[in-house]
């Protein structure tokens, strides 16, 4: 597994741009992670992918602090693109990420799969957008014992595109 992801990870290299992009739930930024909070809280994603014209692949982390107890994830996603001339561009992939959750202990980790779907509209390098995810949950029923498997969230997304070396 570890020499196809080198072997993946090296093929888009070779003539791939990088990218950053910063993320963040506009709900949660407005409502808070409860119903009962009395104010918003940032749950921020930030991204650095190896990209061509048609997929891009990379790394994430994810901080959520204001949810009890506190929530980290890093991970790998991969998304096709479909470009739409020369300043928009449509993108859907899956991630894989690891959840850790603070307990007052320990931590507890837990793996996540995820599909994503978006839209990036660019001004020379740098794009604004849309985002839709769903993710796997298991810290759900490890952490609460709750049936519900996923959660669903929409972001607002910020990406830079670096000028090829």
């Amino acid at each position: 597994m570890k020499k196809l992801l080198i072997i993946v990870l090296l093929s888009v290299t070779a003539n791939a741009q990088v990218s950053v992009s910063a993320a963040f739930d506009p709900k949660m930024a407005i409502d808070g992670a409860y119903e009962t909070s009395n104010r918003g809280s940032l749950d921020l994603i930030l991204r650095v992918a190896d990209r061509t014209r048609n997929l891009e692949v990379g790394f994430q982390l994810e901080y959520f602090k204001d949810l009890k107890p506190s929530y980290f994830s890093y991970g790998m996603f991969a998304n096709k693109i479909i470009p739409i001339g020369y300043k928009h561009e449509l993108y859907a992939g899956v991630e894989a990420n690891l959840l850790m959750r603070k307990l007052e202990r320990s931590t507890a980790g837990f793996l996540s799969v995820g599909a994503n779907a978006g839209y990036r509209f660019y001004i020379g390098n740098f794009g604004i957008g849309l985002e839709a995810n769903y993710k796997t949950r298991p810290d759900f029923k490890g952490l609460w014992n709750s049936s519900k498997k996923g959660t669903e969230s929409g972001y607002i997304t910020f990406t830079y595109k670096f000028n090829k070396l």
